[in-house]
Formats: structure tokens, C-alpha cells, sequence
């Protein structure tokens, strides 16, 4: 996988720069043509460039070293912004839907003109943008989040441009209205898999394709294995999964033995399950120390 410091952080602030410039105009000619898709697109480039910001401060913060306080590191922190970029995108997706209901009870004289012009300088400043990310969204939750954002843009740029070119044809003005309801429902539906993928590393969720009793079964197979207990799975970010349990030896033996039974567990672990980071607790039942039941 990628690691963030992989990643070229000038081009963020550059594409951050370029989306707060591209909101200013679309905002300004929004509001000279009535159009209210242009501002609606205006409304996501600016969560975007928010959104982006956010990333770039979340990537500066995760490439700091663990401390005392913070044993973990901040690698989190990426998934935290992931997490705040969809929420705000599907909120935002849900007040345009509002706003483009309402634009078709009360319809307004849009300039068809000046939208269409305003939309393709957006559309290619959104271009520019997602080629300039593309690659880094490929392995990191947060980047992607940042990218499919700009990716949305640009599809509601062209939607925009189609609009306007239909308004000047044909004055058909409840057209904008209706592509402000198409872009959001389409904002929604790109953004609604991110949201739940944080929400779940956040809440230390088992991650998707891992199977507690699978991992269960596998490890009480290993002689000397009573059982294994305590299970907790869970991912500090969308590619390191992390793994602790409590092993129950049916015997009293050496610690040289139980090392060896540890790296059976770890390399079955790894090579079966993608976990490479595992804590293990051996236990062994004496009249010191009677049986639980777990």
C-alpha cells in the first residue's frame, strides 16, 4: 500500500488554491445568472476546498511519530477528516435537493449564457483537479474521499454546461432546478461508501472480509490451544488491521514453547488472514488459577 509520504503535498495546496479560486467565480456568476445549479456547484466546490484543506492538515498530522499520549501516532486523524468530508457532503447533498424542490414551485429567469460560460471554466478547473489526485486516491481512504468530491464536480460542471446550453436553446428554465436534484442525488451516492467505511474504523469495527469465527476455528486447531478468547479486530486506518486475544494452553509449558506457539499464531495470522499486527495473551488453567468460562 501507499503510505501518505508518498504523496506530493504541494500538489494538494495547489489544487486547494485552484478550487477556492474556481468557487469565487461560480459563485459570483451564480448569482449574476440565477442560476441555481451554478451555485450548487459553487456550494460543493467550496466543500471541497474545505474538505481538501482538512485532508491536507489530517496528512501533515498522521506523519507524526507516536508519543506518550498518543501511543497510536495520528494516523486516525486521516480517517476522522474522511469521515467529516462525507458527513458534510451528504448534509449538502440533502439542502440542494430541498433547494432544487423548491426552485420548481417557484421558477426564476436564469441566463442561460453566463451559466454555460461559468460551468466550463469550472469544468476544467475540476479537470485539472482530479488528474492532479487521482493517483494518490487510489490507497488512502482520505484522498479518495478529497478526490471523489472533485470527481462529482466535474461531472456536475458538464450537467451544468448541458443545462445552460438547453436554456439558451429552448428557455427552458425548470431544467436547473432538476439538474440540482440529479447532482445531489449523485453526490449522495458516491459519497454514502466513504461515510460508512469511516464510521466503521472509527467505531473499531471488524473489517469486511475478516471472519472472527474463521480466525477462531483456525487458531484453536494449533496443538496445545485450549481456546482463544478476548477477540478484538479492528483497523487504526482503511489498509493496517490490528489483532489481540487471550490463548488458553491446555498444558503447563515452557516459555521457549509458548514463543513458538505465538509464531504460529502471528504467521497464520498474516498468511491466511492479512493481519500483520497482532498482540497475544497465553493463559494456562491451574488450581491457582481455575477455568473461566469465556
Amino acid at each position: 500500500h501507499h503510505s501518505t509520504s508518498d504523496f506530493d503535498g504541494k500538489k494538494l495546496w495547489f489544487v486547494i488554491l485552484f478550487n477556492l479560486i474556481i468557487t469565487i467565480v461560480e459563485i459570483i456568476g451564480g448569482i449574476f445568472s440565477g442560476s441555481l445549479s451554478l451555485i450548487s456547484d459553487s456550494i460543493h466546490n467550496l466543500s471541497d476546498t474545505i474538505s481538501l484543506f482538512i485532508s491536507g492538515i489530517a496528512i501533515l498530522f498522521s506523519k507524526k511519530k507516536a508519543t506518550k499520549k498518543f501511543t497510536f501516532g495520528y494516523k486516525r486523524g486521516e480517517i476522522l477528516a474522511a469521515f467529516f468530508n462525507s458527513t458534510t457532503l451528504i448534509i449538502i447533498s440533502g439542502y440542494l435537493v430541498f433547494s432544487g424542490i423548491k426552485r420548481l414551485f417557484y421558477p426564476e429567469t436564469i441566463s442561460g449564457e453566463l451559466m454555460t460560460i461559468i460551468a466550463v471554466i469550472g469544468l476544467f478547473g475540476n479537470i485539472a483537479s482530479v488528474f492532479f489526485l487521482r493517483k494518490s486516491s487510489k490507497d488512502n481512504l482520505n484522498m479518495k474521499t478529497a478526490y471523489l468530491h472533485l470527481v462529482a464536480d466535474s461531472l456536475s460542471s458538464i450537467v451544468v454546461i448541458l443545462g445552460g446550453i438547453a436554456i439558451l436553446k429552448w428557455q427552458i428554465f425548470w431544467i436547473d432546478p432538476i439538474l440540482t436534484i440529479l447532482i445531489a442525488l449523485y453526490i449522495f451516492k458516491e459519497t454514502i461508501s466513504s461515510f460508512i467505511l469511516s464510521f466503521k474504523i472509527i467505531m473499531q469495527s471488524v473489517p469486511d472480509g475478516i471472519d472472527i469465527v474463521d480466525i477462531k476455528k483456525d487458531i484453536e486447531q494449533i496443538e496445545k490451544i485450549k481456546n482463544i478468547h478476548h477477540i478484538h479486530i479492528w483497523t487504526m486506518d482503511e489498509n493496517q488491521i490490528m489483532f489481540e486475544g487471550h490463548i488458553l494452553l491446555d498444558k503447563n509449558i515452557t516459555i521457549e514453547e509458548s514463543d513458538k506457539i505465538l509464531k504460529q499464531i502471528k504467521t497464520l495470522l498474516e498468511t491466511k488472514h492479512h493481519i500483520h499486527h497482532s498482540t497475544i495473551q497465553p493463559e494456562y488453567v491451574s488450581q491457582d488459577n481455575p477455568e473461566r468460562i469465556w
